[in-house]
């Protein structure tokens, strides 16, 4: 299966990325849909936001896995997914004129590839773009997942508050 297309554009400052869609992202082709994740109440975006609401808020969201397939059927747990390539961020971001300041990462990803690699969303991403970050100057971190099925590890609340702290902090050093 085929990931969504990235909501970015030269405004952008802060990308938000996340593993993969979840299976309600892909039927509604919206970032962020499965119930119970916290990210758009996070941000201030209701379920039906659209690009340009997000856009004006100068945060971008993508996927760090193009494409993704089910080993078996256990809801939208990236557990249940196998990942193929990481998308093009070289071409997307790294080659154009992109204000992009901070990457977030929506937790961790663990994930296994279709090489039946252990590993994580964060680890394949920083593997093949480490040194596109350093040269941009870009900042990034990775935040406890916004997705409702780590809640028995940290709860919204937590989640809710370290979320909005950082995204202050990161707007207010680069407005």
């Amino acid at each position: 299966m085929e990931g969504l297309p990235p909501i970015i554009d030269s405004k952008t400052k802060i990308l938000i990325l996340g593993t993969c869609p979840s299976e309600e992202s892909l039927q509604n082709k919206k970032y962020y849909q499965k119930s119970g994740n916290i990210l758009l109440k996070v941000i201030g975006l209701n379920k039906d936001y659209s690009e340009k609401e997000l856009l004006n808020k100068n945060i971008g969201f993508w996927d760090v896995f193009k494409n993704f397939e089910y080993s078996n059927k256990i809801g939208s747990s990236d557990k249940g997914r196998i990942f193929g390539e990481v998308n093009d961020f070289q071409k997307k971001i790294f080659n154009n004129k992109c204000n992009i300041t901070s990457i977030i990462f929506n937790g961790y990803g663990s994930c296994k590839t279709k090489e039946k690699k252990r590993t994580s969303a964060v680890k394949e991403f920083l593997n093949k773009y480490d040194s596109s970050l350093k040269e941009k100057d870009i900042f990034w971190i990775i935040l406890p997942s916004t997705s409702p099925n780590n809640r028995a590890i940290i709860d919204d609340e937590q989640k809710l508050f370290i979320w909005k702290q950082t995204l202050e902090r990161l707007k207010n050093e680069n407005p």
